[in-house]
């Protein structure tokens, strides 16, 4: 719980920044400015992974909690910076170092910076879809133009797939549909979250296996890009 106070209702730009050293973990813009005690409430997480937009996955692509260690909170009002230091101490009740949690931390920023990949892959996949579908339409859509464009499309569909679920438009249709990289990462993500203890060789070895995934498709994509996809440009643009 971050207090301040305002002998009055503050009519300039108020903001609060949390850090950790050098790197700010939050930045919250308009933060309450009235007159007399405010406050905000921090909940402790790190950002979470960058989704893309309906993504329908399982599990929770939500931040770590910070580990132990100390903090710093500054807060931005009239052309003045005040700061202040905390500490997030463990809980003494559990068996684990701080070492331990600092290593969990680690694991969990790790695995949410691969959900935050895999989400770029297939954006990428898809941008090389539609960017194909334009030019094959611009250029009349002629058939072998058409041709080359499902041939192209019969890979990076598949390629796609494996990545999300992109057929799932609720949780309830991946009871029926295989689920992609991106659930088995955020389900990852939960699962190493819910205990303060560090992550298990069973966790390590899941994300590595998944990493491995990420990388092949990524390969696979670029050369689907400089071979189909670059002869389907040259062949729209008659050359």
């Amino acid at each position: 719980v971050i207090p301040y106070y305002f002998k009055t209702r503050h009519s300039l730009h108020v903001t609060l920044r949390i850090h950790k050293g050098s790197e700010v973990i939050q930045t919250v813009s308009d933060a309450p400015a009235n007159a007399g005690a405010n406050r905000f409430v921090w909940n402790m997480r790190y950002p979470g992974a960058v989704v893309l937009p309906g993504a329908v996955f399982q599990g929770s692509a939500e931040g770590p909690l910070a580990p132990p260690g100390t903090y710093r909170v500054e807060l931005v009002a009239g052309g003045r910076t005040l700061s202040q230091s905390f500490q997030i101490l463990r809980d003494p009740r559990i068996d684990y170092t701080d070492a331990d949690l600092v290593a969990q931390f680690e694991f969990l920023i790790q695995v949410r910076d691969k959900l935050t990949e895999t989400m770029a892959l297939v954006k990428r996949t898809r941008d090389l879809r539609s960017e194909a579908g334009q030019l094959v339409q611009s250029a009349g859509g002629r058939k072998e133009l058409q041709d080359a464009l499902k041939t192209l499309n019969d890979q990076l569909f598949p390629l796609e797939e494996r990545l999300v679920q992109y057929r799932a438009r609720a949780n309830q249709d991946l009871i029926a549909q295989p689920t992609g990289v991106d659930s088995k990462l955020a389900r990852l993500m939960t699962f190493a979250s819910m205990a303060d203890a560090p992550p298990t060789e069973g966790d390590r070895e899941l994300y590595g296996r998944l990493a491995q995934i990420i990388q092949e498709r990524a390969e696979a994509l670029s050369r689907i890009q400089e071979r189909e996809f670059a002869a389907l440009v040259r062949m729209a643009r008659g050359r």
